[in-house]
């Protein structure tokens, strides 16, 4: 895996951390959003970590991916989906993802 892969899977797990409040160590690839990363709260008019889970993934996604989503074609359950799809979406709309996850601009090894 190139180097810029690897920082965007590092500041992925960060972004994950800081936004469920967990410690990145604890954080494992196959943890599932629903079953073990619980939200703090669940209100119709304040927004919680999932909002802003569903906010970064539909950021960097483009056109056709977010077709896939919203048909169901394209699940992000996981940690390691999201950190995937953070990868995948880099090629297409670097800055992008650069601003979603704070990166420091790197040119492709």
């Amino acid at each position: 895996m190139n180097n810029i892969n690897e920082m965007i899977r590092q500041k992925a797990l960060e972004r994950l951390s800081e936004i469920m409040k967990l410690p990145v160590d604890s954080l494992d690839s196959e943890m599932q959003f629903k079953n073990m990363l619980k939200p703090s709260f669940v209100s119709m008019f304040k927004r919680n970590e999932f909002d802003i889970l569903l906010d970064d993934i539909r950021d960097v996604s483009n056109s056709k991916i977010l077709k896939k989503l919203e048909a169901g074609g394209l699940i992000i359950d996981t940690v390691d989906d999201y950190i995937n799809h953070m990868i995948n979406c880099y090629s297409e709309n670097p800055d992008i993802v650069n601003s979603v996850l704070k990166l420091t601009r790197m040119t492709d090894d």
